[in-house]
């Protein structure tokens, strides 16, 4: 049995989208010694963001910062300086509930890049480990890590970029106290070189991608596969051109299908989304990015279960990137926000997604040119416009069939958007009440708009259970 609950709107407010209201910047980044051009994603502890920037700082060097998710208690919780703590980060941090831990691409001992731990306080600085140097035990540290550090539980996982004896980086795990560091695989140029972004687990296999290498004389990257032990390393699909080419993100795991995004091939040769079966199979392109929509940014997708969404470095309105969403079978792609000079620029690192709205970074522009922290309102700017009318609609919550009246004004059109503004219903009537039915619909919050025969007169928030 449905549970009816009448709602009736008396002197309702009606709402007007506004989306220049999308971007809501939480904190511009001030250079020295504020930090500056961030080319990392952000990641939550539940209660702070955590992230760093490239420059900046008290030494032009980097900095590890920490915000609220609504932009206020902004503070820095590490400088760094080059030979002790290291310089230059480019990747994310990851944190396990008490410590952050991160890599620097240059700076340590021999100033091939650090690998570190911090509390989320900003005490208790630690190095666990200068890349680069002589082999160590037989171990080749490798040099200039660019990507991200996970964890299964025992071991952190990472990639550097260049080194190790062959010069075309690595794939290593090290415990969490800065013991047992192992490199689990070198790359050989024909299986891939110069890894890219983070590595991903599904709890049996280490996923991720290559910049270049491949079998091919193209040599334009490939994705891969490797157990934590190092064994049953495999190239799950090389890169041509044509499919893509030069990746420089990370991989999303969604549903038991990877995807991901190159930085140039295709047909414009600027950039595709692609996915793939973890076995390697199904590889295809979702979308060939346009000349006006390119160069994807240097993170992964994200998903709310119904959309991707991502960034690129270039191309929109202002060619200073956009944000933009793609269903996962490959229909449905929109550039939701152009940024410009005053929201921001060229982001390089990945959004996440805290059930309601985007967060994330540029790389430039905002006031002072170094960058900005965002957050994109999922909803669009609202803005309340007063109304004298009153609408009924009943019930809400509601398991599906709803019902809608006017008692002052014949209805002309109901349009049903969901939270990412994409409209699923739209009816043209001549009535002053209809009947609905979105049982077929995902559970969730959506909004429908109302027209009378000459204005709007109510937009209303309705759930689905």
């Amino acid at each position: 049995m449905k549970t009816k609950i009448t709602l009736i709107l008396i002197a309702l407010a009606y709402f007007a989208f506004d989306t220049s209201a999308q971007i809501n910047l939480l904190h511009q980044f001030g250079g020295n010694p504020d930090g500056k051009n961030p080319k990392c994603s952000l990641v939550s502890d539940g209660t702070f963001f955590y992230g760093t920037t490239n420059i900046g700082g008290i030494n032009d060097l980097g900095a590890v910062f920490k915000v609220m998710p609504d932009g206020s208690n902004y503070s820095k919780l590490v400088d760094f300086d080059g030979a002790l703590k290291g310089s230059l980060p480019y990747g994310s941090i990851y944190t396990d509930g008490t410590f952050l831990y991160g890599m620097t691409s240059e700076g340590g001992t021999n100033n091939m890049g650090t690998l570190y731990k911090i509390k989320n306080d900003g005490t208790g600085f630690l190095k666990l480990l200068d890349f680069g140097g002589a082999p160590v035990s037989g171990q080749y540290h490798g040099q200039n890590p660019t990507g991200s550090l996970i964890f299964d539980g025992t071991y952190l996982y990472g990639m550097v970029n260049n080194g190790d004896y062959l010069g075309f980086g690595n794939i290593f795990k090290i415990k969490p106290d800065g013991t047992s560091y192992t490199v689990i695989h070198t790359f050989d140029g024909t299986h891939g070189s110069h890894p890219s972004g983070s590595l991903i687990f599904d709890g049996t296999f280490l996923y991720g991608i290559t910049e270049k290498g491949g079998s091919s004389s193209n040599a334009l990257g490939t994705v891969f596969k490797i157990m934590p032990d190092g064994s049953s390393f495999s190239v799950l699909n090389e890169f041509t051109g044509t499919n893509g080419s030069n990746p420089l993100g990370s991989l999303l795991l969604e549903s038991g299908i990877m995807y991901g995004y190159t930085y140039d091939g295709g047909t414009n040769n600027t950039g595709v989304i692609f996915k793939i079966m973890p076995d390697g199979t199904g590889f295809s392109k979702l979308l060939d990015f346009s000349l006006t929509e390119s160069n994807p940014s240097y993170g992964a997708l994200v998903s709310d279960g119904t959309f991707l969404y991502g960034m690129t470095k270039r191309g929109g309105t202002n060619n200073l990137g956009i944000v933009f969403k793609i269903k996962p079978n490959g229909t449905g792609f929109l550039d939701m926000f152009n940024f410009d000079v005053t929201n921001g620029a060229w982001p390089a690192s990945s959004l996440i997604y805290d059930g309601t709205n985007l967060y994330g970074t540029t790389n430039s522009a905002g006031i002072n040119s170094s960058g900005v922290i965002f957050r994109f309102d999922m909803l669009t700017g609202i803005s309340e416009i007063k109304d004298e009318k009153m609408i009924i609609i009943y019930p809400n919550p509601s398991n599906g069939v709803i019902q809608i009246k006017s008692d002052v004004s014949v209805i002309s059109e109901i349009e049903i958007s969901n939270l990412v503004g994409e409209k699923i219903y739209t009816s043209t009537i001549n009535s002053n009440k209809a009947e609905i039915d979105l049982s077929k619909q995902a559970t969730g919050v959506y909004f429908i708009q109302i027209t009378s025969i000459d204005k709007t007169i109510a937009i209303k928030k309705i759930i689905l259970q």
